[in-house]
Formats: C-alpha cells, sequence, structure tokens
C-alpha cells in the first residue's frame, strides 16, 4: 500500500515552477504556489481565503493552501502594458455585505479604468456584479501608469484608490482630474467626508493627495496611518536628484511633488516646503538594480509566525530588485528575503505569515517554523483517539507517509526544500536516511516506483512527475511522466490494487493513471469539493487504494474510485489540522492522522 498525498500546508497543493527558492536568512522557511498567471495584487478576505488578481482579468482564489480551478469572476479587461486586473478590496462590512472591490481597465467604448464591487464573495463565484462605483477617465495611448492599489482603511472605513498619472506628469498636479492622485471615497465611491478643499481651488471632490506618479501599491498600518509606493521615473530623474522608489507617508491635502521633484531633497534645488517628501527612498543605483517598488504592508497579527520582532515593521518589496525589505517604526531598513522573481505585491496573511505574489505566477508563504509538526495517528479510518502521537520535523515542511524500508508500515518522511529526511519508525527519532533530490519549490510524492515493495521518492513540477528508484541523492531514473496539468494536486496509489499508479486532483475531480507513465487518465471521478484535502489510502483493507478527502475537522472516505457518497464519515482531530493518511502500524489497512 502505498499513500503519497501532499499532507503538509506549505505544499499547498499545486505546482511552483522550478525556479530557485526565495533566499531568507536562518530561521524562516517559504513555500509556494504556483499556477497563476500574471498576478499582479493580492488580498485575504476575512475569513482567510485570497484572493489574487491575474492581469488578463481573472479573480483567483486560494483556499485552505487550493488554487481554485475556476475564477471567482472573470472580468473581460485592457490588459496592454501595465492595464488589467490591478487592485483588490475587501470592505469593513464584508460579514454582511459579502462584497470584493477590484480596481481594472475597461476595453469599451475607450480603456479607462474603474473600481467596481461584485457580490457573493462569501462563496467562491460571484453572484452579482460588476458594479461599478468610481469611473477615470478615458486613458491615453500609453498603456502604463495606471496606479491600482485599493484598501478600505482600518479606521475610517473609507475606500482609498491608488490613481497613476498615465504617463503624464502634469496630471499629477492638476487638481481637476483623479490622475496622478491618492482618491478617498465610500464604498459606493462618492467623495468621502472630510477631504480636503485645497483652499477653494477647483479640484475633483474625490482627491485626498496629489503629486504621484505611478502608486500601484500602498499599505495601511491599524492605526490608519498609511504608507504610498511611489514608482519612480527612468533616465536622470526629476529635479536632477537622480530616478528614486518613494515611500511617502499618507496625509490629507499632501503634495509629493511628482512631476517637479522626485526623491529625497538632497539638493537645495529639490526642497520645497510645499512638498511632502518621503519617509523612505532608495535609488536605481542600488547593486540589485531595483526599478518598481511593489507590495506594501505594516506587519500586524496576533500570531506573528514571521517573528515577534518584526512586528510593526513595514514590509515591500521591488520587481526588478527581486527582494523584499522591511522599514522598521525608527526608520531604519534591512533586508528579508531576495532571489524572488518580480515580487508586485506583499501582505500579512490572516494565519500570521508574510506572504508575496510573483508576476511570474507564484504567491510565497514566509514564516518562521517556531515548533514541530505535532502528528496524531490513528491505526483505523475511524473516530477515536490517536494510537500514536509524535512530533516531527518543523511546521512548513512537507509531510509524508510511506513505506520507505519494504517492512509494511507507513512512515514518517519530511521535504524542506529539496531535502528528504525519512524516518523508519513513527516516532521522534532521528531520520535514517538524509539526502537532496529535486528542486526547491518541487511539490513531493512517494510510491512504489518499480514494483520492488519499497518506496521511494519523487517530485512533481508543473505537470511532470519526476520519480527515483532509490531513497538517495541523484537524478530521476524513471523517464519523465507527463500527466494533469500544471496547478493540479499530485496523488500516488494502487489504484487496482495492482502496480503503483499516479495522479492528479483538480477542483473536486481526481484523475487517476494505473501506472507510472505519461498518458490519459484510466480513472476519472468527482469526489467531494473543490478546496478540499485529498486523502489516498486502503480503507477496507483489500489492497487497493481509493480516494477520500479531509474537510474541517473530518475525513470522508470513500471504498471505490468512482464518484459517489462517502463509505466512511470520521470526525478525527480539530478544524484547522491537516489530514496524513497511511499504514501506521503495519497490520493491512490504512488509517487517518493529523498534523498540528
Amino acid at each position: 500500500m502505498v499513500v503519497a498525498t501532499i499532507l503538509g500546508f506549505v505544499a499547498m497543493a499545486a505546482s511552483p515552477p522550478s525556479a530557485s527558492a526565495a533566499t531568507l536568512p536562518p530561521g524562516l522557511v517559504e513555500s509556494t504556489i504556483g499556477g497563476l498567471n500574471s498576478p499582479t495584487a493580492m488580498a485575504f478576505a476575512p475569513d482567510g481565503r485570497l484572493f489574487i488578481s491575474e492581469q488578463t482579468g481573472a479573480l483567483r482564489i486560494v483556499q485552505n493552501g487550493v488554487l481554485l480551478p475556476t475564477p471567482f469572476v472573470t472580468l473581460p479587461v485592457d490588459s496592454a502594458g501595465e492595464r488589467g486586473l490591478l487592485g483588490i478590496a475587501f470592505p469593513p462590512d464584508f460579514a454582511t455585505s459579502h462584497r470584493v472591490y477590484v480596481y481594472y481597465t475597461q476595453p469599451t467604448p475607450s480603456p479607462h479604468n474603474v473600481v467596481a464591487w461584485f457580490g457573493g464573495a462569501n462563496g467562491n463565484t460571484a453572484t452579482t456584479g460588476p458594479n461599478v462605483v468610481v469611473t477615470l477617465p478615458n486613458l491615453s495611448s500609453a498603456t502604463n501608469h495606471n496606479g491600482g492599489g485599493i484598501h478600505f482603511s482600518p479606521t475610517d472605513g473609507q475606500l482609498y484608490i491608488a490613481v497613476g498619472e498615465n504617463a503624464n506628469g502634469a496630471n499629477s498636479q492638476n487638481l481637476t482630474t483623479p490622475l496622478g492622485k491618492m482618491l478617498r471615497v465610500t464604498g459606493d465611491g462618492n467623495p468621502s467626508p472630510g477631504n480636503p478643499t485645497f483652499g477653494g481651488a477647483a479640484h475633483d471632490g474625490r482627491v485626498w493627495a496629489l503629486g504621484l506618479r505611478n502608486p500601484f501599491t500602498f499599505g495601511f498600518d491599524s492605526s490608519g496611518a498609511v504608507f504610498i509606493n511611489d514608482v519612480g521615473s527612468a533616465g536622470s530623474g526629476a529635479c536632477g536628484s537622480g530616478t528614486w522608489e518613494e515611500i511617502n507617508l499618507g496625509a490629507a491635502g499632501a503634495n509629493y511633488g511628482w512631476p517637479v521633484v522626485e526623491g529625497p531633497p538632497i539638493t537645495p534645488q529639490c526642497t520645497n516646503a510645499f512638498y511632502t517628501y518621503p519617509v523612505y527612498s532608495y535609488p536605481h543605483t542600488d547593486p540589485t538594480q531595483p526599478c518598481a517598488i511593489a507590495g506594501g504592508t505594516f506587519y500586524r497579527t496576533a500570531t506573528p509566525l514571521l517573528g515577534q520582532g518584526f512586528v510593526g515593521d513595514y514590509f515591500f518589496a521591488d520587481l526588478c530588485g527581486g527582494w523584499i525589505r522591511y522599514r522598521r517604526p525608527d526608520g531604519s531598513v534591512d533586508q528579508l528575503a531576495s532571489n524572488i522573481s518580480a515580487p508586485v505585491d506583499v501582505q500579512t496573511g490572516t494565519d500570521g505569515a508574510l506572504w508575496y505574489l510573483s508576476h511570474s505566477g507564484t504567491v510565497g508563504r514566509i514564516a518562521a517554523p517556531t515548533a514541530p509538526w505535532q502528528i496524531f495517528m490513528r491505526n483505523s479510518p475511524s473516530s477515536g483517539f490517536a494510537n500514536i502521537v509524535t512530533s516531527y520535523g518543523v511546521r512548513g515542511d512537507d509531510v509524508l507517509f510511506c513505506d520507505w524500508d519494504g517492512n509494511g508500515t507507513d512512515t514518517i518522511g519530511i521535504h524542506r526544500g529539496n531535502t528528504w529526511f525519512l524516518n523508519n519508525a513513527n516516532d521522534s527519532s532521528p531520520p535514517e536516511a538524509v539526502f537532496s533530490f529535486g528542486n526547491p519549490g518541487d511539490v513531493p510524492v512517494c510510491g512504489d516506483w518499480n514494483n520492488d515493495g519499497s518506496d521511494t521518492v519523487g517530485v512533481r513540477r508543473g505537470n511532470t512527475f519526476f520519480l527515483r528508484n532509490a531513497n538517495s541523492g541523484g537524478v530521476a531514473d524513471l523517464p519523465p511522466v507527463v500527466f494533469g496539468d500544471s496547478g493540479d494536486i499530485p496523488v500516488t496509489g494502487h489504484w487496482t490494487g495492482g502496480p503503483q499508479g499516479i495522479g492528479v486532483r483538480r477542483g473536486n475531480v481526481f484523475f487517476l493513471r494505473n501506472s507510472v507513465t505519461s498518458g490519459f487518465a484510466d480513472i476519472a471521478a468527482a469526489y467531494g469539493n473543490a478546496g478540499d484535502q485529498p486523502v489516498v489510502g486502503d480503507w477496507d483493507g483489500n489492497g487497493t487504494d481509493t480516494i477520500g478527502v479531509h474537510r474541517g475537522g473530518a475525513f470522508f472516505l470513500r471504498n471505490s474510485n468512482t464518484s459517489g457518497f462517502s463509505d466512511i464519515a470520521a470526525a478525527y482531530g480539530n478544524v484547522g489540522d491537516i489530514g496524513v493518511a497511511g499504514n501506521f502500524d503495519g497490520a493491512g489497512g490504512d488509517g487517518i492522522g493529523v498534523l498540528r
């Protein structure tokens, strides 16, 4: 019997790209979810789901660590240049309104940016919308400098909208246009009470601050303080001061100086009390060759998985620099991560981790694994108490159970980065084998690939399995096995009671193949809900592995690889636990377990 479901939360049931993992300081670990198409922004719903905008118009959802296959909504957008679906925000009354707001480029009748809301965001499919609340002016032929960041203030509840100047610096100082401004509106798009009047000068009543170039992202602190990231110019920069990326402290009526000044007031010519200068700026002459500031989150959380010492710091990234840095409350700046491909957003997760978004198609999660996994194993697929309790690895590791030594018992395996730690017992003893196989970001699997009675390691990268016939470092022994789509969740098992097979879960459908070869599915079975965590095992002890799902502290298991109702429903563990399965005692038939 083989069980090789991806179990750790950090594996996220997705196929990250094979690019190198982020470089992090000691004590932090990264996990990634792939399968996105040019993502631009992300926002956590209050219930913990992660909404991600793709530039071409799809609004995607990650739920329980799984990128759902069907978008919440797909909008017709103009995605030329920097246009497209660019921003996401949830209102303070989400619990009752169930709305999600988005900023995107409408292609007709002439390209222009709008903010609209959709209903039904308490579920995974839009039920109403788009309900446009803000319509911005028609765009010129320039496809850049659209801005796009949107957030509701945690203190005044108003919607703040960062709008680019459409590659025309004069717009930034013109109070009658919303371009090059930070807008402040109600949830219905009307000018917010208390907006500045600018001395009675003619102005758009939605304008809250001006003098911005391309404020693609910004972030609120819990106090209501807001940092606005303004992307700098190319060439020599404004005011002869070079080319700078800025973090500006938001203030009603503030003028940040573009196109007259950019960056810090480093020369007398660039110093003018009329302008508000950045609280922090960095030049394009930085050795990392930065080009565009992105992201922006104050790290405030009741569960600081990144580390208590980071609470209150402001995290930001750079698209070309490929790093994440943070500004401390005292103004000092340090670097957290590097070697990230095209980061465009940084957010504090509802889980307490720090999350980043790569325009290359990946969302990443960074946290400190401060505690080991607690593993509770039960020797049967039934409700009851644990038969085996142990701790192993650290939270953030991927955990698999397979028969590493061929003795008939499935035992603990850990996958971290591209390193494997295999234990031939279900206890906290040191691993018998430690080796490297695959690339950081691969999704681990295990199985008896050559049908010799012992399980060995493998990885899935994109839509391809790379499998090894020994539990040691080296290269794949089998030819690459192409099966399923990138973003599917891999599973492995003996689907007919005979040779090893592979499979994937996509949405709520299992696609299973009876051999370890490329080709089409031999079995397709819809079972459970999209977002459930798949588990696989020999639930009735007949030698055949069959499908199941774990959802909210319960296992729903089926004794055949067909669609239908569950044959076994077992409440075990707590909501939030991660389900596992295996023949933990070697007695035949699989049991269930949880990671906590």
